[in-house]
C-alpha cells in the first residue's frame, strides 16, 4: 500500500511540474540572426538614398510623402556614423489630444510635405487654438532653465505636445534577439527587489513589458510599440518618409478625412527586408576611454552608476 502511495505521489509531482517545464522548453526563443552581406549592402543603398516624389526606386506608389519628416533614413540617423541618432533639429513633434467629449487622437505633426500634392500639417490641425506652425522649438514646449518663458506655448485643455529624438540603431540586432522570457524575468526580478511594487508605482524603479495586441512584447519605438526590428523599419519608412509598404500604410494627413489613396506600395517586402538587414548589421557601441579619462576613472564611474541607482533602469546586462 505504501509503495502504491509513493508511486501516485511521484506521478502527481511530475504532472505538477510538466506544464511550467513544457512551457519553458517550448517558449519561443529569439534566434541569432545571420545577416546576409548582399542584403545588408543593398539595404545601405536604400538607407542613404534621398527619396523623391514618384521616386524610380518605388515599386508603384507615389514615392516620398505626401507627409514626411526627412527625405532619407540617414538624414536623421547619422550621429556617430550612419545609423546613429539625430540632433535636436531632427526631433519629431508628437501630440496627444482629447478635447472634452471627443475621442483621443495621437500621432506626429510632420515637418514637411510634397509641394503641389498637399498642404502642410501644423499644430492648428491638432487643435484650432494652437498656432499654424509645423516644427515648434523645444523651448516652446518645455521650460528650459535660463531661457525666456515668453515663447512657451499655452496648450489647450486635453492637448499634450512633446519632442521625440531620433534613436540610434547601433546594436539593434542584439535587442531583437533577446528572448521574451528574459524580458519578463527582468520585470519580475525588479518587482521582487522592490517588495512586489506595482509597475504603476512612480516611487519604485519597476518596469513593465508592453504586450501588443498580437501577444508579442514590444521592444522598439519611443514607447516599445513595435515587437521587432523588422516592424520598426517598416513603420519608420511609412511614418517618417511617407513610404508605404505591405506592412504599413503611409500616414493620413491630420487635416484629411480619408486615407491617402495610392496605386501601389512605395516599398516592396524585399526592399524592407534589405533595409532591416542593413540595420541589423550595425555593430553595437564599444566603450572607449575619452581624452584624459583613465581606466581607474571609468571603473569608479561604473561603480557609482550602479550605486546611485542608474543601473536600476539602464540595465547593464540583460540575458546573454
Amino acid at each position: 500500500m505504501a509503495r502504491t502511495y509513493r508511486i501516485w505521489y511521484c506521478l502527481a509531482l511530475i504532472l505538477a511540474f510538466v506544464p511550467p517545464t513544457t512551457r519553458w522548453l517550448l517558449w519561443p526563443k529569439a534566434m541569432t540572426q545571420l545577416v546576409d552581406p548582399a542584403m545588408a549592402s543593398a539595404g545601405e543603398v536604400l538607407f542613404k538614398h534621398e527619396w523623391t516624389a514618384r521616386d524610380p526606386l518605388c515599386a508603384g506608389g507615389d514615392g516620398l510623402g505626401p507627409m514626411f519628416n526627412a527625405d532619407s533614413c540617414v538624414a536623421c540617423h547619422h550621429q556617430g556614423g550612419v545609423g546613429g541618432s539625430g540632433g535636436l533639429m531632427f526631433n519629431v513633434t508628437a501630440f496627444s489630444a482629447q478635447p472634452p467629449g471627443q475621442k483621443l487622437r495621437e500621432g506626429i505633426v510632420h515637418a514637411h510635405h510634397v509641394q503641389g500634392a498637399s498642404k502642410q500639417e501644423t499644430l492648428k490641425d491638432v487643435h484650432p487654438d494652437l498656432p499654424a506652425i509645423s516644427q515648434p522649438a523645444l523651448d516652446q514646449l518645455i521650460s528650459i532653465p535660463g531661457q525666456n518663458r515668453r515663447g512657451l506655448l499655452t496648450l489647450p485643455g486635453g492637448v499634450l505636445l512633446s519632442h521625440r529624438n531620433t534613436p540610434a540603431l547601433f546594436g539593434a540586432r542584439l535587442i531583437d534577439e533577446i528572448p521574451e522570457r528574459v524580458i519578463l524575468a527582468n520585470a519580475r526580478a525588479q518587482r521582487v527587489k522592490w517588495g512586489m511594487a506595482s509597475p504603476e508605482d512612480e516611487n519604485a524603479p519597476v518596469g513593465r513589458p508592453l504586450y501588443l495586441p498580437d501577444g508579442r512584447i514590444g521592444r522598439f519605438g519611443w514607447k516599445a510599440q513595435m515587437a521587432s526590428l523588422s516592424d520598426f523599419v517598416r513603420a519608420a519608412c511609412a511614418n517618417e518618409l511617407g513610404l508605404s509598404n505591405p506592412s504599413q500604410a503611409q500616414p493620413t494627413p491630420l487635416y484629411a478625412k480619408a486615407a491617402v489613396r495610392t496605386t501601389g506600395y512605395d516599398l516592396t517586402t524585399a526592399q524592407c527586408d534589405e533595409l532591416t538587414s542593413f540595420c541589423a548589421s550595425l555593430v553595437r557601441p564599444v566603450e572607449r576611454l575619452g581624452k584624459g579619462v583613465t581606466v581607474e576613472h571609468a571603473a569608479a564611474g561604473r561603480k557609482l552608476f550602479a550605486t546611485v541607482g542608474c543601473a536600476e533602469c539602464h540595465t547593464p546586462n540583460l540575458g546573454t
